[in-house]
């Protein structure tokens, strides 16, 4: 399963847009951490992922570092949406409330998502 989009909540964004769309990822030396002992290392992740940023998702479990990768649906439907009776979109009424100089409407739309792969989706807690 090969993953096309990278989730995160808005606290990441600018973090995951750098990983995504720089050219180079500067590494340090393992167990150092001054500027010297830093390398250049080509970036194999540029490219690959479009980033989706969710602000719902800070407040979630590890709220600013949880990510998620996701894969292509066309690959593996993690995610359906489903709608009462077929109805794709919203239903739109008028109303003409009683003792009242106006108009009224009402929308509705019945929609339901349900998780039926999980190879899809792959979470990761951060740091």
């Amino acid at each position: 399963v090969i993953p096309r989009v990278l989730l995160v909540p808005a606290a990441l964004e600018h973090t995951a847009l750098k990983l995504i769309h720089s050219q180079e990822i500067m590494v340090a030396k393992a167990g150092s951490t001054d500027a010297e002992t830093l390398l250049a290392t080509g970036n194999v992740h540029r490219g690959t992922l479009r980033v989706i940023v969710e602000p719902r998702l800070d407040g979630a479990t590890n709220g600013a570092t949880a990510w998620y990768l996701i894969a292509d649906p066309s690959q593996v439907e993690s995610l359906v949406i489903v709608f009462l009776r077929g109805q794709r979109n919203p239903t739109i009424e008028r109303k003409d409330p009683a003792n009242v100089l106006g108009i009224g409407w009402r929308m509705y739309h019945d929609v339901g998502v349900a998780a039926v792969d999980w190879r899809g989706i792959n979470r990761g807690k951060g740091v």
